[in-house]
């Protein structure tokens, strides 16, 4: 079975988030602005002739009532989720590069364009928006075809136009929303779907027009030394060959050389779907009982704990869900946390505070009101999960007595020091601090005294000599008359 790469890409995700985010109308003229440029814009601030990349100045003159926002990436991030997790339906690996972009590997199925298509319809849905799509052999050539790229996109209008008669390429070039967004960016793999279809076996073929810049994989200080060389397209890098391409660029012409012939070794990383750790308990009737309630997260919790400690994993995402009972929908709290559990408490604190929490927010629109809020209705079931899990094993160390093991740091440590106080003693480990000092621990020790503590203050160890006052000389006979002893 071959193998595809599909490279999705949402063209104005940020600015559209943004619309549904602070709950803006789709035609409100809304930029993402980052630094003094614009990131992004939404449909309708294009219509104004605002488009990414131009100064900020710029859009205010040509758009005065336009909504600037500042680009905060952890504003999209839920958003982004939701659009990578769809995307997990249909493939086994997703590789988000961005919050806007990702890879999907394709196990290469017969019906691959009805796939995108439904994918296609399951993203808008979540985003409002129509992704674009690249699909080749190589995730390479596929991010080249889906157009995200400035630099491609010239070369790929002129395909399309070549192969679409008596189309117009300037009316195309005018429409870069709406309907002429679809025929701005490629031919249709199927009703309704957008993207460009690289078969295998093309791939020199149609990166050959493209510019050297189009090769992403390659650093860029590498396509800058070939643009002052003359070197404009990819074809032209490959017809120098593999030997003049190493001998102008080192090793990095080894790389230039198979990117210019569609070669790309890189697999698409599963990064989604997220593997979880997921406990559910339903109460076979309705629960009205609070205590019952706490009971069950409370062994849920544990379960989840017993869950990450077997897969050395710590979880980043926490959710507690509970189903209401007669269909009336769900309730769930969600909590993001970037640091290990026992921080905030532990698991089972993590996921009271989560109940409490649920206890007080509103429940479902169809019973808000003063007599239903959150879980006062009654529950069917309840569902802990923990999300984006991420190893933990830089931080464990392996137990001396129990190579086979894995375990924290300081667990080892105690465990350790129990065993050899039962195998030579109470007083088989003792504080270095007790040790004897000689001679040269007590100079040393009296002269860091001088450099780090304040006048008159004694050294903490053990010695009990008086640190001098600042510029005073401590004499080698002071020392050596015994003034300075253990």
């Amino acid at each position: 079975m071959s193998r595809l790469v599909a490279h999705l890409w949402v063209p104005g995700f940020y600015a559209v988030a943004e619309c549904m985010l602070s709950w803006q109308p789709k035609d409100a003229s809304v930029v993402v602005t980052r630094g003094r440029q614009v990131l992004d814009a939404s449909p309708g601030a294009k219509t104004r002739g605002i488009e990414p990349g131009m100064p900020v100045s710029g859009a205010r003159l040509m758009c005065p009532e336009v909504i600037e926002v500042g680009y905060d990436p952890g504003r999209y991030d839920e958003l982004a989720d939701r659009l990578w997790e769809a995307c997990a339906g249909y493939s086994p690996a997703v590789e988000p590069l961005d919050q806007h972009e990702a890879f999907i590997d394709l196990v290469g199925g017969p019906d691959v364009p009805g796939v995108l298509g439904r994918l296609s319809r399951d993203v808008e849905a979540v985003v409002g928006v129509r992704p674009v799509f690249g699909v080749a052999c190589c995730k390479l050539v596929a991010r080249v075809a889906s157009g995200v790229l400035e630099e491609a996109r010239p070369v790929l209008i002129r395909a399309l136009c070549d192969k679409t008669p008596g189309a117009s390429c300037r009316r195309r070039r005018s429409h870069p929303q709406g309907e002429g967004h679809r025929s701005y960016f490629a031919m249709s793999l199927a009703e309704g779907l957008l993207g460009n279809f690289v078969a295998t076996g093309k791939e020199m073929e149609f990166l050959a027009p493209m510019p050297v810049g189009v090769l992403w994989i390659i650093d860029r200080g590498v396509i800058e030394r070939l643009l002052r060389l003359g070197v404009r397209t990819v074809g032209e890098a490959r017809a120098m060959g593999r030997s003049a391409l190493v001998d102008v660029l080192g090793e990095a012409g080894y790389a230039v050389y198979e990117c210019s012939l569609g070669i790309d070794r890189s697999k698409v990383a599963p990064v989604y779907p997220k593997k979880a750790a997921t406990f559910r308990k339903a109460f076979g009737g309705e629960l009205t009982d609070a205590a019952v309630l706490a009971e069950a997260v409370k062994d849920g919790a544990a379960f989840i704990e017993r869950e990450l400690k077997a897969r050395a994993a710590m979880a980043r995402r926490w959710c507690l869900e509970f189903e209401l009972a007669g269909g009336a929908g769900r309730v769930a709290c969600e909590r993001r946390l970037a640091k290990p559990p026992e921080l905030y408490g532990g698991i089972a604190a993590i996921y009271r505070n989560l109940l409490r929490k649920a206890l007080v927010q509103p429940g479902p629109a169809a019973q808000r009101g003063p007599a239903r809020r959150g879980l006062c209705g009654p529950v069917e079931a309840v569902s802990l999960t923990a999300t984006d899990l991420v190893s933990v094993a830089a931080a464990l160390q392996v137990d001396m007595f129990d190579p086979h093991m894995a375990t924290s740091p300081a667990r080892a440590i105690h465990a350790v020091a129990g065993r050899v106080r039962e195998k030579f003693g109470a007083k088989g480990l003792f504080p270095a601090s007790l040790l004897e000092c000689d001679r040269g621990d007590r100079l040393l020790l009296a002269w860091e005294g001088g450099l780090y503590h304040e006048e008159g203050k004694q050294v903490d160890s053990g010695c009990g000599a008086t640190i001098p006052a600042p510029g005073e000389v401590l004499l080698e006979t002071e020392m050596a008359s015994g003034a300075l002893h253990c």
